[in-house]
């Protein structure tokens, strides 16, 4: 197919003559735009028995089999920055800290923001890796988001998540916390 990027993947496969036969590869939060015209297809990983979704079922989109290490086509997102004499602006280390988690503002939700755009912040997620491509690994976030990340990109509140306010364990029952508005 002529052309590379994700517009160009998705205007391929509608043009393609036997819809049916025609596969393209696009990012997760690409795909959800377009959901009811294309079809998922699973992946089985080596060593799996079976393949899987990127999200829980065909008509959801929860990322479920990305975050517990299920489906395994994945990697992480990845930034170019202009330096001056080798740092960066003070901006690009905000930006980069709010993406990677690692900074928080009182003026916006990153997980709020990154769940509405079909990105998982690292703080929902319960496997890494070190490389492109790598194997993974179990992982345990510091400041854990797993409900605020499915309710963001679900648009409802998941069954097993409770709402909480403020934080630390005072509207949680042990040895849950409250973690951006909900106990986990």
């Amino acid at each position: 197919m002529p052309g590379s990027g994700t517009s160009n993947v998705i205007a391929g496969v509608m043009g393609f003559p036997t819809a049916s036969q025609a596969i393209g590869f696009i990012a997760a939060d690409a795909f959800d735009a377009n959901r009811t015209t294309f079809n998922s297809l699973a992946f089985q990983a080596l060593g799996q028995t079976q393949a899987y979704l990127s999200d829980s079922g065909p008509d959801v989109s929860d990322r479920k089999n990305v975050r517990d290490g299920h489906y395994t086509i994945w990697g992480y997102e990845h930034f170019i920055v202009k330096t001056t004499a080798g740092a960066m602006s003070q901006q690009a280390m905000d930006f980069i800290g709010y993406v990677n988690g690692t900074k928080t503002s009182t003026s916006f939700d990153y997980v709020a923001l990154e769940g509405g755009a079909g990105v998982i912040p690292q703080c929902a997620m319960k496997v890494k890796r070190t490389s492109d491509g790598g194997l993974l690994s179990p992982y345990t976030p510091a400041d854990t988001c797993n409900c605020a990340f499915e309710a963001a990109i679900t648009k409802t509140t998941p069954a097993a998540c409770m709402a909480c306010t403020g934080t630390g364990a005072s509207t949680c029952t042990a040895p849950k916390t409250c973690h951006h508005g909900f106990c986990e």
